[in-house]
């Protein structure tokens, strides 16, 4: 997959458009966002907690979905239990970080879910 760097973004050259569209097509068939960063690895997160116990994260989550209207994934790293938006598309990513920065914390924070701490494990 080739990429080509503008000033602003990076744009996929067709084939990679392809690939893409063709995974979106398969996770949304799956169930959404989540099941796209499983099958693909690519996905954006929007981190909105941190919690040490399984039950203190499923209270966030619920809190979390009633404030942005959507459900947050839980994913275990390094010991935590994080409260996580997952999103396929950035621009949609960084609108659901403005919207946990001003309603949940404001230290909600945006992650590759790709690179972004590399033993995770799904929760949920």
């Amino acid at each position: 997959m080739q990429r080509t760097r503008s000033a602003r973004t990076w744009r996929l050259q067709p084939l990679g458009r392809a690939l893409i569209a063709a995974a979106v097509s398969l996770a949304l068939q799956a169930g959404g966002g989540s099941a796209f960063a499983q099958t693909t690895g690519f996905a954006w997160g929007v981190v909105v907690g941190a919690d040490r116990s399984l039950q203190a994260a499923r209270d966030e989550a619920r809190q979390a979905a009633v404030q942005i209207g959507r459900t947050p994934t839980l994913y275990s790293c390094n010991d935590w239990i994080r409260t996580i938006f997952v999103l396929t598309d950035r621009r949609e990513a960084f609108q659901v970080l403005a919207a946990a920065q001003r309603r949940i914390r404001p230290s909600a924070y945006l992650v590759d879910l790709r690179i972004w701490c590399p033993g995770k494990r799904l929760i949920n």
